[in-house]
């Protein structure tokens, strides 16, 4: 029976060695409690922050914007968006029937329908219902953009009320209110500013100078980002020669969702996975010298070469961890918010505006886009911060020390560009570091503010992981030769 064992290779003996080890080693960091339950209270976190967002309330109407975009299309110039502009004009019609036939007015906008139905059920005297002054669409050139919406009114009574009266004293019934508050939402598409002439009208260069006195910057730093703002002044023709600035999307002003999803969300994930990266890459570094077996572990056949595996147990312990905390929260996140049919839309789009200045990308990105893009900056950044735990732990004496000398590393890079000349061009190139660049991952792959080098975030990546990587290859040699 021994001999016919040893004649086939059991399924175990099949697995090389190193492989082995790193599955040995993933399990050691992941088996103790502190990393499940931290990964437990971070999807609390993230949950917790959807909830509490100022688009929660308003996910109802997120879902019919994204339902009138799946319907009629994201581009104005296509034949859909004229059929958005006959049902909005049909609509309103009917709309007017309605309240001509109830109340004995007609009104210009369904957004003047909303506040005068909103001031009666708040017992005050509404405006004359005809008076649509307030109502007009916005000149291009005042940024952020009013619209004429029943959205941009934050005090709407919404249609849920008693068919009876309604809260109005009007008894409009519950399906007449739910179909005026359709045409309301579609007004936000169907009247639309020249945002054509708005992206026209952009002054990028005074913007530029504004980043330069605001920063107080001069010399050849002032010399970059003059030069940066006007191959983005170069960028904003295309944007309107391709249909990108007219796209459909979330209003900006309202609802903040690209800042809800990118800045917030993301920007939640990078730090929880930089937190797990660091917590379990210390810890399979410094097991066994914590565990005080080193001496015994280090003297196998193996030895040092374990160096090598728990390197590679580290490296996937990070993507594993960062790859299933974005997409548990990802999910749900897209559960509560629906997308549906605005995931290519622009995100360099007029709606997508939530300040004085749009989003303008380097090089044209949808929603869907921008966010696999920036996953993958995520996920190679995680990578970085995992390789330098390593290397710091060749250091260091235990896996405390090796978070404490992260955050300092942390720290003393983001502070470094407040103690850089700021007539120099190295205040701009101060920045061009993974620890700067997840600061603002709303502004990724973008121009906005003095980070806005064009190709900033892959210029970044690939430098440090060149850097890190002969890092790493001198620490496991230095390793290889040292004092236990």
């Amino acid at each position: 029976m021994n001999g016919l064992t040893d004649s086939f290779p059991t399924s175990r003996s099949r697995i090389p060695l190193w492989l082995r080890l790193i599955g040995y080693e993933l399990r050691k960091s992941l088996r103790g409690p502190v990393v499940p339950a931290l990964c437990a209270a971070f999807l609390l976190l993230n949950v917790f922050v959807m909830l509490t967002a100022n688009a929660f309330p308003l996910r109802g109407e997120i879902k019919m914007l994204s339902g009138i975009a799946e319907k009629y299309g994201i581009r104005t110039e296509e034949p859909g968006y004229t059929q958005l502009q006959a049902d909005y004009r049909s609509g309103m019609e009917h709309l007017n029937e309605i309240a001509v036939e109830k109340e004995g007015v007609t009104y210009e906008h369904a957004a003047d329908f909303w506040a005068a139905q909103s001031g009666k059920a708040a017992g005050s005297t509404a405006s004359d219902p005809t008076d649509s002054t307030d109502a007009l669409p916005p000149d291009p050139s005042t940024v952020p953009p009013s619209h004429p919406s029943v959205l941009s009114n934050p005090t709407t009574v919404l249609p849920d009320s008693n068919p009876q009266n309604n809260g109005f004293g009007v008894p409009y019934t519950e399906e007449e209110l739910d179909e005026f508050y359709l045409t309301a939402v579609m007004e936000w598409y169907a009247v639309t500013p020249d945002t054509e002439a708005f992206y026209r009208n952009l002054d990028v260069q005074n913007y530029a100078e504004f980043q330069i006195g605001k920063f107080g910057l001069s010399g050849s730093a002032a010399d970059v980002i003059r030069e940066q703002y006007a191959k983005l002044d170069e960028r904003t023709e295309e944007i309107v020669s391709s249909g990108d600035h007219g796209a459909l999307f979330f209003p900006g002003p309202m609802y903040k969702m690209h800042s809800l999803l990118f800045k917030t969300m993301l920007g939640f994930l990078i730090f929880e996975s930089l937190l797990l990266t660091v917590l379990v890459t210390g810890t399979i570094a410094k097991y066994e010298f914590e565990q005080r077996t080193a001496a015994v572990v280090y003297a196998t056949r193996r030895g040092r070469r374990t160096a090598a595996d728990k390197l590679l147990a580290s490296l996937s312990a990070s993507f594993l961890l960062t790859a299933g905390l974005c997409a548990v929260t990802l999910l749900i996140f897209f559960g509560i918010y629906d997308y549906g049919g605005l995931w290519n839309a622009p995100i360099s789009s007029y709606f997508n505006m939530e300040l004085d200045f749009p989003y303008l990308t380097w090089t044209p990105l949808t929603v869907r886009t921008y966010l696999l893009s920036a996953l993958v900056l995520i996920a190679v950044v995680q990578l970085i911060f995992a390789a330098l735990s390593f290397v710091l732990s060749g250091f260091l004496k235990n896996s405390y020390y090796v978070f404490a000398g992260f955050a300092l590393c942390y720290g003393l890079f983001v502070m470094l560009p407040s103690i850089v000349p700021r007539d120099a061009s190295f205040w701009i190139y101060s920045m061009f570091t993974p620890f700067y660049l997840i600061l603002n991952p709303h502004g990724l792959f973008m121009g906005a503010g003095t980070l806005l080098y064009e190709g900033k975030e892959w210029i970044t990546l690939s430098v440090w992981s060149g850097m890190i990587g002969f890092a790493v290859l001198l620490g496991l040699k230095r390793f290889g030769r040292q004092n236990l």
